[in-house]
């Protein structure tokens, strides 16, 4: 089961491990074209991963840090080191994976949903205990919505599962097509659990991008905010 070749953004995860134990014992491949380039994580485990059934939801998190940009002197008293953390996170109801096992069927319900965010973090290394601050943090991929259903399916080896919970075998395989309209993104992380969207001037309203100054914690105005402090010029994010 691969993305459908007129997919022009998507997602290919597999999964394969044990539910709700040490995420030593899993592994995550992790695949993704975006704006027409195409992200790998071959293979993913240790704390950046975790497979959880908890409150009748399947939850599947994966994240990966990289190093873009330092300043200052590694082996001296003062330096600061910016990350780019880009994170996946799939959740739906634990039912479905019971409905794919009898059935035999690879739909997922209206329930389903899918993830990817970017998040920008600065730490200060001036003092003895460093500082981190989380200065950008964007959703820029969903899974695509049509018709009301997402466009997403589930495979498996589910033959040794009863009830997918603790220590039970993970072992599956997701594909996702993505939603790179940032107002489709915009509509759906802003669309509630009742059904109703929140709008601009909502308390509860999402934005695109939130970003903030580390020393005054002041929201910026960073819907294309391209990961850029105004006064760090030299620093450039490959995404």
């Amino acid at each position: 089961m691969l993305p459908d070749e007129n997919w022009d953004s998507w997602a290919y995860i597999q999964v394969v491990g044990e539910v709700n134990t040490s995420p030593l014992k899993e592994c995550l491949y992790f695949n993704y074209l975006f704006n027409g380039f195409e992200y790998s994580w071959s293979p993913l485990g240790g704390e950046g991963l975790r497979v959880s059934n908890d409150n009748n939801y399947f939850d599947v998190y994966g994240s990966k840090r990289k190093q873009y940009y330092y300043e200052g002197d590694y082996f001296g008293r003062y330096y600061k080191v910016f990350y780019k953390d880009t994170t996946m996170n799939i959740k739906f109801p634990s039912s479905d994976l019971s409905n794919l096992k009898e059935f035999e069927s690879d739909e997922v319900s209206s329930n389903f949903s899918f993830k990817l965010k970017q998040e920008f973090i600065y730490e200060d290394y001036a003092s003895v205990i460093p500082y981190s601050h989380d200065y950008k943090d964007c959703t820029f991929g969903v899974v695509k919505v049509s018709g009301g259903m997402p466009v997403a399916n589930i495979s498996g080896r589910f033959e040794d599962n009863t009830d997918f919970d603790t220590e039970e075998p993970a072992t599956m395989m997701f594909r996702v097509q993505l939603e790179d309209d940032k107002d489709k993104i915009l509509e759906y992380i802003n669309t509630r659990e009742n059904g109703s969207e929140a709008v601009k001037g909502d308390q509860d309203f999402k934005t695109y991008c939130h970003c903030r100054y580390y020393e005054e914690d002041k929201i910026l105005n960073c819907y294309n905010y391209d990961g850029e402090f105004e006064y760090y010029e030299d620093i450039k994010v490959n995404y």
